[in-house]
């Protein structure tokens, strides 16, 4: 539809109430069958505009922790990379 997703979020549509993206449905507290809207939303971040430093921790299969400092961006393969050994 072009819509830039970088200035729209999800609105419920009974409550009016912004729905947090980084969350799983599961935890957002949404009935089944919610309605949810798409709105401009001014105070949602640009997606891809920065790299804010997010605390990571993996648990190795020895039981050791590893922890780190990674953008808020980063994928899967490279908090591995940067974590875990070998």
């Amino acid at each position: 539809r072009g819509l830039d997703v970088a200035t729209r979020g999800l609105r419920h549509g009974r409550t009016r109430k912004h729905l947090d993206l980084s969350i799983t449905f599961r935890l957002s507290g949404l009935d089944n069958n919610a309605l949810i809207e798409v709105v401009e939303d001014g105070h949602t971040a640009p997606r891809g505009s920065s790299q804010a430093p997010c605390r990571v921790a993996v648990q190795l299969e020895s039981g050791d922790r590893r922890t780190g400092s990674l953008g808020d961006e980063s994928s899967l393969l490279e908090v591995v990379r940067a974590l875990c050994p070998g």
